[in-house]
């Protein structure tokens, strides 16, 4: 019964006749990104996807009602925000609408781990409530990244070649009492959010653990320690 709810909830065709088309495929399009038109002669080479994941991975989702459907096959767009998931028959891919979804979760193939999306953040600098961001430490401070796919179009001078690659714009950010803020990826960007009663207890965490904040794995800890407080 779900499973049909969710279609009746989620879903519009991505093609007119069912026929599955994949949504990061630009060899359609009759002009550039700049409007220039497409010859016959031209060729088109893309590197990348806009996808967290190429493929499907088994996954969750959530609704912004709270309902919740597990054991389905999704992936995420990082350049729209949206989310295709594949229809029992393993063939039919559909898309979800807007605002429909809050969390989706699923297994990363390279990690071996499950990553955790949310949106419904209030807005700040380009992005809105339909943004979704990595949730590296959740509590009453929530560590959230944004991994941002951008399309980005290069053609060399006299050459009929038009390579179409996707590059990945990160930034991270804190949401705590209810606002959202962009910060670096530093020790300090987080102590300078932290009350003072609890900066030194974060501070000796950080000493005693040898945390450089080098990677993601570092700061999530430092976030995740203050929310244990």
């Amino acid at each position: 019964m779900k499973t049909i709810v969710l279609v009746s909830l989620l879903v519009i065709y991505l093609d007119g006749n069912c026929q599955v088309r994949s949504s990061h495929s630009l060899n359609d399009k009759l002009t550039d990104l700049k409007g220039e038109p497409l010859l016959a002669g031209n060729a088109i080479y893309e590197d990348g996807s806009p996808f967290y994941s190429t493929d499907f991975q088994r996954g969750t989702l959530i609704l912004n009602n709270g309902k919740k459907y597990s054991d389905i096959l999704v992936k995420l767009n990082l350049m729209n925000d949206k989310i295709h998931y594949q229809q029992q028959d393993g063939k039919t891919e559909r898309v979800t609408s807007a605002d429909i979804v809050r969390d989706v979760s699923f297994i990363d193939p390279e990690q071996k781990d499950t990553v955790h999306f949310r949106s419904r953040y209030p807005a700040i600098s380009k992005n809105d409530l339909k943004t979704f961001y990595l949730v590296l430490a959740d509590g009453k401070m929530q560590l959230l990244k944004q991994m941002k796919r951008v399309l980005i179009e290069e053609k060399n001078f006299n050459s009929a070649t038009i390579t179409r690659r996707f590059d990945t714009e990160k930034g991270y950010f804190i949401f705590i009492n209810g606002q959202m803020q962009k910060i670096k990826r530093t020790k300090s960007s987080v102590l300078e959010l932290i009350e003072d009663e609890k900066k030194g207890k974060v501070e000796q965490f950080i000493s005693d653990n040898g945390l450089t904040v080098k990677g993601d794995s570092d700061f999530a800890k430092i976030v995740s320690y203050y929310n244990s407080l």
